[in-house]
């Protein structure tokens, strides 16, 4: 666990690779960066086959957190845009989140 990961934050990424796991994601990984972006994702898990799915997890243990990411998403969206990543708009809106 890195010095700055508090065990909330590990517990997270334990359940989100458990999770992936349960669903049939054969490979997975911690601490992943991510093809064509800054990113390093907590966890991506990946099927395998033909029809495989990948997932990309990111774990927020405070809504602080997660609202300062999603503060800087419109800039990122036009980053990876130019970079030719496709990233999915979300269905979710940062107004949506329950206050903590």
């Amino acid at each position: 666990m890195p010095s700055s990961e508090t065990q909330n934050h590990t517990r997270l990424k334990a359940l989100a690779l458990r999770w992936a796991q349960t669903h049939g994601f054969a490979i997975c990984g911690l601490e992943v960066r991510v093809p064509k972006s800054g990113y390093r994702a907590d966890v991506a898990a990946s099927g395998r086959g033909a029809t495989a799915r990948t997932a990309v997890f990111e774990c927020k243990q405070a809504r602080a957190d997660l609202l300062k990411d999603a503060h800087a998403e419109a800039a990122t969206r036009e980053v990876n845009r130019a970079a030719g990543v496709s990233l999915p708009s979300p269905d979710w809106t940062s107004a949506e989140l329950p206050k903590s």
